[in-house]
């Protein structure tokens, strides 16, 4: 077993092998843990293996420990192996008795990809109850919550994971963000839009500070706003778009023009600078 380790460690490290190869490799580890732990064999400890002879060619430096098999979980996840990801998380969780964290979150993100969120929420909150102060999961929990439109429940969580991280990030300000404009509260969506520019400078967040502000009809705050995505985001077609439409709204054809021309040249086929562009030829009786 402790050969068989090694081998398959050098085989993920080196890219040179064909992917059935390793997918061959993989599926034999399988078996062979599958087969201990029916057995009611317990998976070998680090500590106990023999470590391969320093000229050994098969010496991957530091292989994953076999007790712990989050490593494997995330590889084939990550690798589209859903159905052998779920094994393995089936058979980690009844070797450790439910108590491996890891193992319940990537079976709350398969569940969520697959749009089982009432389930996936039921298994964060198992995660959460061995790990209270993990906020990566509680802001799974605040997406599943979000998604399933309970926005207080949803804020409450986020704000939970905020209080736990010393720097939060502009993802988490922005998802803050979205749940108090679905709640109503326009300050302080705003004041969180703010912290998740201020914090990313994404597109996302700019675009989520210029509908506050349009929400606000401060239409020169939005504009200064979209100023400031396109020269962030100078490639982003949605930004010079919703800049042209905000430019078009304040009756500034011109550069209304300039920028959605500007977003017809990176996206020719793009329907809302195309429709923006229509208007302003009409308006201004510039038939072709």
């Amino acid at each position: 077993m402790s050969t068989f380790r090694y081998v398959y460690c050098w085989l993920l490290r080196n890219q040179k092998f064909e992917y059935k190869l390793l997918k061959t490799c993989t599926n034999i580890f399988f078996l062979i843990l599958k087969s201990m732990l029916l057995n009611g064999k317990g998976l070998p400890s680090a500590n106990r293996m023999d470590k391969p002879a320093k000229d050994n060619i098969l010496d991957c430096s530091e292989p994953p420990p076999m007790e712990k098999l989050n490593w494997l979980m995330h590889l084939q996840h990550i690798r589209g192996e859903i159905d052998f990801c779920k094994k393995i998380i089936n058979l980690e969780l009844a070797r450790s008795d439910g108590k491996n964290e890891y193992a319940f979150f990537k079976q709350g993100s398969i569940l969520k990809e697959e749009g089982h969120i009432q389930e996936a929420l039921e298994i964060f909150q198992k995660c959460l109850k061995l790990n209270p102060d993990n906020a990566i999961i509680l802001r799974e929990m605040a997406k599943c919550l979000y998604d399933m439109r309970r926005f207080r429940l949803a804020l409450n969580a986020y704000l939970e994971a905020e209080s736990l991280l010393k720097n939060p990030d502009w993802k988490l300000c922005y998802f803050i963000a979205q749940c108090y404009l679905k709640l109503g509260n326009i300050e302080k969506a705003k004041e969180y839009a703010h912290k998740s520019v201020k914090m990313g400078k994404q597109e996302e967040s700019y675009g989520l500070l210029m509908k506050i502000l349009v929400s606000e009809r401060d239409l020169k705050s939005a504009i200064a706003v979209s100023n400031a995505a396109t020269e962030c985001c100078p490639d982003s077609v949605n930004m010079l778009t919703e800049s042209g439409l905000l430019y078009l709204k304040a009756g500034q054809s011109q550069y209304a023009f300039e920028r959605l021309s500007q977003a017809l040249a990176l996206e020719p086929s793009h329907s809302k600078a195309l429709l923006g562009i229509g208007c302003i030829t009409m308006v201004n009786k510039y038939y072709l």
